[in-house]
């Protein structure tokens, strides 16, 4: 049957297998947080529960937070801005 204009052929691919995504050794054994090792009946073994950096970051310094916003409505300009900087520099790491 030829084609005309007002119909198309529809063209299909072969199908693909995709394969399974197993996690690296590499990628598996990277540091995890003290908070977050548990101890199973052995007592020797943490468990493998991985943390993802920014959920650390924010246990470790929730007592620190605080708003960016000095006032009612108020934007950070001048001297609240630099202090405001230098704090996320000093919680994330960047500066002592």
């Amino acid at each position: 049957m030829p084609n005309s204009q007002g119909s198309r052929s529809i063209r299909v691919s072969a199908p693909i297998t995709i394969p399974s995504r197993e996690v690296p050794q590499s990628q598996r054994d990277f540091k995890m947080d003290s908070d977050e090792h548990e101890e199973d009946n052995s007592g020797n073994r943490p468990c493998k529960k991985i943390v993802p950096p920014h959920v650390i970051v924010a246990r470790r310094f929730a007592d620190r937070m605080f708003s960016v916003c000095f006032g009612h409505g108020r934007t950070l300009r001048g001297r609240d801005l630099v202090n405001f900087r230098n704090t996320i520099f000093q919680m994330t790491g960047f500066i002592e």
